[in-house]
């Protein structure tokens, strides 16, 4: 994942300086944002192993109804 924001930082300096097009930039951007997208979804399944692991061994949580206070 750093290689390739390293890329993206690397093609838009190339470009500022005049050294390349902007095709350079989108296809560096184009690999970066599915890496990107894969990342999250590994951390999303990651915390909902998690949940499944606590639910699995009972919850760890108090559920006790909510208390009413009256004044």
């Amino acid at each position: 994942m750093v290689a390739l924001r390293e890329a993206v930082d690397l093609s838009l300096a190339r470009y500022e300086t005049g050294r390349t097009n902007y095709l350079e930039v989108l296809l560096a951007l184009e690999m970066l944002y599915p890496a990107e997208s894969s990342l999250a979804q590994t951390q999303r399944d990651q915390l909902l192993a998690v949940v499944n692991v606590y639910k699995a061994l009972g919850g760890g949580w108090e559920t006790e109804p909510p208390q009413v206070v009256q004044r």
